[in-house]
């Protein structure tokens, strides 16, 4: 391999002395440091709430969605009222107790 045409690139700088830099103190090792605080508005505690019930819901079963239109489109889509009311007063029951 040959190298030609070498020309210097710029002027080089002679490494100048650097200061000691004092340790940063991270959380819990020096006195009198506040700690770094988060506080969320009622909205997004909401929020954050609504998106981890969303993020733990199964998900949709898109054969049944469309059987379920079908049969309603055809009129032959029939609620037993009592199982219903069953599942309603059940899940109410269930979130009232979570509360």
């Amino acid at each position: 391999m040959d190298i030609s045409n070498n020309k210097p690139v710029g002027k080089i700088e002679p490494i100048k002395a650097v200061e000691p830099v004092e340790p940063r103190h991270f959380r819990g090792q020096a006195e009198g440091l506040q700690e770094d605080r988060i506080t969320l508005s009622d909205q997004a505690r909401l929020i954050e709430s609504a998106r981890q019930k969303v993020k733990a819901m199964e998900t949709i079963d898109e054969e049944k969605v469309a059987e379920i239109k079908a049969r309603l489109e055809a009129g032959t889509y029939r609620i037993d009222s009592r199982q219903l009311a069953t599942k309603i007063l059940r899940e109410s029951f269930i979130h009232h107790l979570q509360k």
